[in-house]
């Protein structure tokens, strides 16, 4: 039988299953934004931090759905003419 199997953790699985921690909100620059932005707004600066060049930015948010740390935000702003 190949069905699916379902099973819970036990305490020292979840134990080490919190021990995996992304350190959410902080960027660890695994280039993923950089890798998936389609207007090369995002490049990497002289220290090897991941910079955005709002110059070329179009707001498209791709960059926030690829980083698996929620280290980027993305916010609406009223658009200054």
């Amino acid at each position: 039988d190949f069905g699916e199997v379902s099973r819970g953790m036990d305490e020292e699985e979840v134990v080490a299953e919190t021990a995996r921690c992304l350190h959410c909100g902080d960027c660890f620059s695994c280039g993923n934004c950089y890798n998936f932005c389609p207007d090369a707004a995002i490049h990497i600066d002289e220290e090897g931090r991941l910079r955005i060049d709002y110059d070329y930015c179009k707001g498209c948010g791709i960059c926030v759905q690829e980083c698996p740390c929620s280290a980027m935000q993305f916010q609406l702003t009223e658009a200054v003419l």
